[in-house]
């Protein structure tokens, strides 16, 4: 995209650690600047919690002893509150400059508002929550926005992946307002992870943490979606006796419903820590206390309803989940007239 309106193209990225954002620009002829950090009005890298972050690097430069300060329990608090960022750049105000809009790893969506000008950006030191049908807007996590004009009618709508690997569309509804969530792809996972059995020969399915594009691939006049994912492939064997396909697929199962359990938890948990941490009131010790305490049940819960399998079984289902091999694609869905996609 073209960050400052001189005509060439440039590159914006962010990042998962620490979670600034950052700018290649474009000097002509597929060269780019050195990477530099973009900064808001108060010299505070963009991040989408800069009341943190800002706190986080005085506390530092206060300190008689910087290192143990960035990791102490405050520190490691600040940091982790702008940890993930996916920006996507847009006119939210409608003032004729760019705005920034920045997908987090909870799952929320910042602005940080251009109070300067198309040409040269500058970044309120505020962060303002996006909200859409009047709440905040909230994917499972990992919210990956894209502006576009999705709907044909003039306005720029957010497109949004989302960590659960489904893609969502909001409305743009005029005078800074987004509409309720659409969904254009179902989400195949209930968190950032997910595990496919494959036999040979089978294909792998799109899985989690979408990253998106939205581009009209095959010029036809309608913008189409690219999407990047995520996920574990495991490799199961045709080979193997009917009773032990049974408890290999028993056991697999087992695991997955044992960490559909420990992620349950630890989603209820890190939406109690985004509110604690917006209210200004965390209480790491006990909350990290209570959360060992139900992620200890939750294991309890598992152990209790494993069905038994021989020795070799557990051993080779141990082996299989050890040898998981990450997989990550880019799959094309293509618009039809009528709204639905095809994916390829």
């Amino acid at each position: 995209m073209d960050y400052d309106n001189d005509g060439i193209q440039d590159i914006i990225s962010g990042s998962y650690d620490p979670g600034d954002i950052y700018l290649m620009r474009g000097l002509g002829d597929g060269e780019y600047a050195a990477v530099e950090s973009i900064t808001d009005q108060d010299g505070t890298p963009l991040v989408h919690h800069p009341k943190e972050l800002k706190r986080h690097l005085d506390r530092v430069a206060a300190s008689d002893n910087p290192e143990t300060a960035k990791y102490d329990e405050e520190g490691i608090q600040d940091q982790v509150a702008s940890f993930g960022s996916w920006p996507t750049m847009m006119d939210w105000d409608d003032d004729g400059d760019l705005d920034m809009i920045i997908g987090t790893f909870s799952g929320g969506v910042y602005l940080r508002e251009n109070i300067g000008s198309r040409e040269q950006p500058k970044y309120d030191s505020s962060s303002k929550k996006v909200e859409a049908d009047g709440k905040p807007l909230l994917e499972e996590s990992h919210a990956c926005p894209v502006a576009a004009d999705w709907d044909g009618d003039g306005l720029t709508d957010l497109v949004v992946g989302s960590g659960d690997g489904s893609v969502s569309w909001y409305k743009n509804l005029g005078s800074t307002r987004l509409g309720p969530r659409n969904v254009l792809v179902g989400a195949p996972s209930e968190s950032i992870f997910i595990f496919q059995y494959l036999y040979p020969g089978d294909a792998t399915v799109p899985g989690a943490r979408a990253q998106i594009c939205v581009h009209d691939y095959n010029h036809d006049g309608r913008l189409d979606l690219l999407l990047g994912d995520y996920s574990t492939k495991v490799m199961l064997d045709k080979s193997w006796s009917p009773q032990q396909t049974a408890e290999v697929n028993a056991t697999l199962h087992q695991s997955a419903a044992s960490m559909k359990r420990m992620m349950a938890v630890q989603k209820r948990f890190k939406e109690r820590y985004m509110k604690a941490l917006e209210a200004g009131d965390v209480d790491m010790e006990a909350m990290e206390l209570e959360m060992k305490t139900e992620m200890e049940k939750a294991q309890k819960e598992s152990e209790a309803l494993k069905i038994p399998v021989s020795e070799e079984t557990g051993e080779l289902v141990k082996e299989l989940l050890e040898e998981g091999q990450t997989v990550s694609k880019v799959w094309l869905y293509l618009r039809k007239p009528e709204e639905s996609f095809t994916a390829k």
